[in-house]
């Protein structure tokens, strides 16, 4: 029949063309037809397609108030009713509810599921006799299965001691916890990563068999002068015990969830264990009768005598910095010195340990309570542990298979600080930096040698940029919070990391940062749209 009113249309204008120009206007018909009809076919397909879009927009906030605002007495009649109303709202009344169906009750699962059509208008194709284009959108809403996995990675760094943001950081994510548990429908678990310079993944997990005890990974014996556990090297001294920290793992597995294993040494976790850098090194000269001293190098973390331990000799003043550095005879029964804050093999060990998830709102808001603020700031690696916490593999195993069927995964990344690995400028300090997740800048792990600061800010903003991007691509959704934080770097950085941009906050200290918790929580919890 389409094909009939072409030929017609043509016909006529074959009569009017030839006329004039003989075979010219014969031609000029045949082909200009086809070829704006065509145009006009895409015209309106374009529009049906933008309609249908317009339509499936109408019908999923249908289905969403629909199912939100119901009770256990609510009738499917009153559901379709509130659905209706959303989609004539959004799009209008030309659509035809072609099934509807809703399962309200107080117990099993609830859902809301519907599929609606319309017909579109059209403009060129109605001269071929089509007036219209139907389209379809369906929709289905659901609570009553699902299961929330929300890990909160939460930065309990020094600079939070500011204006006690520490204190209203607990209170803040006391009440997500409050909020999550009043929003949502299904099972809940929550998990914890306070993180600063390092991780703290526990020290009673210190003979797990994704730690690396046996000193076989290939970075556990770079500052030492012989392969021993850094395990060993904390019983052997006096007065200390590991205290949990982790370094990031390298070749690249510090920006991955890769199952830990014996298979590939690189994805064990190491100990931290800050050395003993060599004894202040002094150059003196006596002045008018006055004897003046300075300190050559600016080594920040020298807990030990050189020469000590049960085992070592006397170390030469020829000695190098590298091998006083090295020596592990000066382990051997010694006791750390504590004249500094944080000071010895812990150092830069600060923050409280993991806790996994859980659906226990008492545990959770425990360890949320003992959350202190010192040290530095490592943002990168406090994401790598959020994922860890909540992916499936171990170091921890309690996350769900990725793809289970009713189950979210959530995580929550807050800073109010910039990555931070601290260089030292001074040319005789061997180590380039101080000590950090990744041992010293000395070290390369990060690909740089640099005693810059920046420079090596720089590289680990590129960990946490890889790592959000590998988070996100294992379907884990990711919130933002970027606290009190002007630096334009790390705020872009932050904003990139989100699932969107609807999922980046960043609120002022004058902001409540309860608010930003709660509206995070009501997100989290909030029903949806079904898979």
């Amino acid at each position: 029949m389409v094909l009939k009113r072409l030929f017609a249309v043509r016909s006529a204008l074959q009569a009017v063309i030839g006329d004039r120009r003989g075979n010219v206007g014969l031609i000029f018909a045949l082909t200009v037809i086809p070829v704006a009809m065509a145009t006009g076919a895409a015209i309106d397909y374009g529009h049906a397609t933008r309609e249908q879009s317009r339509l499936q927009s109408a019908l999923d906030m249908g289905t969403l108030a629909a199912l939100g605002s119901a009770t256990p007495t609510t009738t499917t009649a009153e559901a379709r009713a509130v659905m209706e109303r959303y989609i004539a709202g959004d799009f209008g009344s030309g659509y035809t509810v072609e099934s509807f169906e809703a399962s309200l009750g107080r117990t099993g699962e609830r859902l809301v599921r519907a599929r609606v059509t319309a017909n579109v208008p059209t403009s060129f194709l109605s001269l071929a006799g089509l007036r219209q284009v139907p389209v379809a959108a369906t929709s289905e809403t659901r609570i009553g299965d699902d299961e929330i996995e929300i890990v909160m990675v939460l930065d309990n760094s020094g600079s939070m001691k500011d204006d006690n943001k520490i204190g209203r950081l607990r209170d803040a994510a006391k009440s997500l916890v409050t909020t999550v548990e009043g929003e949502a429908r299904g099972k809940v678990r929550y998990g914890l990563v306070p993180f600063a310079a390092l991780v703290n993944v526990g020290s009673t997990r210190s003979g797990a068999s994704w730690i690396d005890t046996s000193a076989t990974s290939p970075v556990h014996a770079t500052h030492f002068d012989k392969t021993i556990s850094r395990l060993t090297l904390y019983s052997k001294m006096k007065g200390t015990t590991w205290g949990g920290c982790v370094e990031a793992r390298p070749n690249g597995h510090d920006v991955t969830d890769a199952a830990p294993t014996s298979a590939d040494k690189a994805t064990l976790f190491v100990p931290s264990f800050a050395p003993d850098e060599p004894d202040p090194e002094e150059v003196c000269n006596t002045f008018y009768g006055y004897k003046y001293c300075r300190q050559v190098a600016n080594y920040e973390n020298s807990y030990l005598k050189d020469d000590g331990g049960s085992t070592c000799t006397a170390v030469s003043s020829t000695t190098s910095d590298t091998v006083r550095q090295s020596a592990t005879c000066k382990y051997m029964g010694t006791t750390p010195a504590s004249t500094a804050v944080g000071a010895g093999p812990n150092r830069m060990c600060d923050s409280r340990p993991i806790q996994p998830l859980t659906s226990d709102t008492v545990v959770i808001e425990t360890a949320i309570g003992a959350m202190i603020a010192q040290g530095g700031t490592n943002i990168a690696e406090g994401l790598a542990w959020g994922w860890r916490v909540v992916s499936p593999g171990e170091p921890f195993t309690e996350g769900k298979a990725y793809g289970s069927r009713g189950v979210r995964k959530v995580i929550v990344l807050m800073t109010d600080g910039e990555n931070q690995m601290i260089g030292v400028s001074n040319t005789k300090n061997v180590n380039r930096s101080y000590y950090s997740a990744y041992g010293f800048a000395a070290d390369n792990r990060l690909g740089t040698t640099s005693r810059d600061g920046t420079v090596l800010k720089g590289a680990i903003d590129s960990r946490l940029a890889t790592t959000c991007t590998n988070v996100k691509a294992a379907g884990i959704d990711i919130y933002t919070i970027t606290y009190d934080l002007t630096d334009t770097t790390t705020r872009a950085l932050m904003r990139a990391c989100a699932t969107s941009t609807s999922h980046a906050y960043f609120p002022s200290t004058s902001d409540n940062l309860t608010s930003v918790f709660q509206a995070i929580g009501r997100s989290v919890g909030k029903i949806r749209l079904a898979e």
